[in-house]
């Protein structure tokens, strides 16, 4: 039997995780941070730390970081303050460099040192 595209489950739900991504980054955008912030943390998140490519849960677990930031709250601030370390950390080993060049800044803000060597290109700065 042949399941017509649309109701694919294995399809439809990416499709969703998809959805609830961008709809996370309207709502960014729009400045309404805790309806991106709970797309990102009950659905995207999940999603792609079962299904999806490791850098890309690395990223979003990035994104909720700065969300938590932007939003400045207490809690969020020491949720932050947590996982930022262990993004960079995970991005590091991974080699993923466009993501640590957005995490470090955001450690910064924190007050929190890199614990990864610049990049080469850093070095040479200066």
């Amino acid at each position: 039997m042949s399941w017509p595209r649309w109701s694919r489950p294995w399809e439809t739900r990416s499709l969703k995780v998809r959805l609830a991504g961008r709809l996370a980054q309207l709502f960014s955008a729009m400045g309404r941070l805790d309806e991106a912030l709970h797309l990102l943390q009950a659905v995207v998140l999940p999603w792609l730390r079962e299904h999806g490519p490791p850098e890309q849960a690395l990223a979003a677990e990035a994104n909720i970081a700065g969300l938590q930031l932007q939003r400045g709250t207490p809690e969020d601030l020491a949720a932050a303050r947590t996982s930022l370390p262990n993004i960079e950390a995970a991005a590091q080993a991974q080699g993923l460099t466009e993501l640590l060049k957005k995490v470090q800044p955001m450690m910064a803000t924190l007050g929190i040192a890199p614990t990864a060597p610049p990049s080469p290109s850093e070095r040479t700065k200066g």
